[in-house]
């Protein structure tokens, strides 16, 4: 294999798909379209026609199981093909942040190359939004892809994506891609998931707080950042166990009549297990609630909505005037006002201007001249044409 360009990253997928758990959603969905795609059964292929997974996009943001599954599906797809030699590269964005455009195509020269020379290719696109010609570069690899398929068209060639923003993957590749969003759980989600891992087995957590407060507390949160918490309060709840094990140091080697170190250290440890297993250690809300309030902080910071203001332009000279909103009416009041009319209203005499203004072949040019001026406000010019520059 010829030498690869020094952001392309060679790696290697350790987990399947059949190995996630159910929370990630996609798993299950990409194995059947694997299994669809490569059944030789007649059935399928005339009733659930499917082209074969040629890769995915993977949207959403971070911590939400984007990269975890994308390797997933890479060594799912490699699978397919036991005895081939499937090479595994992977792209990042921030790598190919080149100023010049010639920079960041040698990457996609080399794999030309390393595509020729090897069984096959499974390419993973990692951020393409951190690289400043990125469109660019999905449009050189879209090409790319599109060359493979005609000089080798049994050779495969997978093409995964991963990316924080739809908008920063090329249309031509969303077309050819499945779009799959790795979305922050919902309350619900985190409320099954907390009381799964904080209320069952060792009592992680104490019973005086409830699931749904902290299901509530955790709005927002990712899949990453309620594991982060899980192993944090795991971490609180051995040390408030061993602190109230040392705390008791001397009453423990006395009670177990321990002579030496090892044995008042045995000693310790069988009580600090005591405490965990029977929840005297467990962090209570003091200790849950700074854990919370860093985590939150951890959070993308919300866009507030800027309201639309319409400009009235104003004339020069003329003071602005404020203006408010006009008073929102019933539909009573709405319906009475329609059918009220102005007294000095002339109804005969404005159809008449209307007909005129509509076909413009009635009007004088002096006349049309005049309307034309009566509706765009021109301003009066005669008093600034008539004064003599300054010698």
């Amino acid at each position: 294999m010829s030498e690869l360009h020094y952001a392309c990253e060679l790696w290697t997928p350790t987990v399947s798909l059949k190995a996630l758990p159910d929370s990630y959603i996609w798993s299950q969905q990409l194995l059947g379209m694997i299994n669809l795609g490569k059944t030789q059964q007649s059935f399928y292929k005339n009733n659930l026609p499917t082209t074969p997974l040629s890769g995915a996009v993977f949207a959403g943001a971070a911590g939400n199981g984007r990269h975890t599954t994308a390797e997933a599906l890479a060594m799912s797809l490699a699978l397919q093909h036991k005895d081939a030699n499937i090479l595994h590269l992977r792209l990042r964005g921030a790598f190919l942040d080149f100023e010049q455009p010639d920079t960041a195509l040698k990457a996609l020269a080399s794999l030309r190359d390393a595509f020729r020379s090897a069984d096959g290719m499974c390419l993973l696109l990692d951020e393409p939004q951190d690289c400043r010609h990125s469109r660019m570069l999905q449009s050189h690899l879209l090409m790319l892809r599109s060359a493979f398929r005609r000089e080798c068209p049994t050779k495969p060639f997978y093409l995964i994506i991963v990316t924080d923003s739809v908008d920063s993957v090329l249309s031509g590749l969303l077309r050819e891609l499945p779009l799959l969003a790795c979305a922050a759980p919902t309350t619900d989600e985190r409320r099954a998931w907390l009381s799964a891992q904080l209320r069952s087995g060792i009592k992680k957590i104490t019973a005086e707080i409830s699931m749904a407060d902290l299901a509530a507390k955790t709005e927002g949160f990712s899949w990453y950042q309620l594991q982060q918490l899980r192993s944090y309060l795991q971490s609180q709840l051995f040390l408030n166990a061993q602190q109230q094990a040392e705390q008791q140091r001397e009453d423990i080697a006395a009670a177990a009549n321990a002579v030496t170190d090892k044995q008042i250290a045995a000693a310790v440890q069988k009580h600090r297990i005591h405490l965990i297993k029977t929840g005297d250690a467990t962090p209570d809300l003091s200790q849950l609630e700074p854990l919370l309030h860093a985590l939150k902080a951890q959070l993308p910071v919300q866009q507030s909505v800027v309201p639309y203001v319409q400009a009235i332009p104003v004339q020069a000279g003329a003071a602005a005037v404020p203006v408010t909103a006009a008073p929102v009416s019933g539909a009573a009041e709405i319906q009475e006002s329609i059918g009220e009319e102005d007294p000095a209203f002339d109804k005969s005499s404005n159809l008449e201007q209307q007909e005129k203004h509509g076909n413009p072949d009635a009007l004088d040019g002096d006349e049309f001249i005049f309307s034309l001026g009566d509706m765009l406000k021109l301003p009066d010019l005669s008093a600034v044409a008539a004064e003599q520059p300054e010698t």
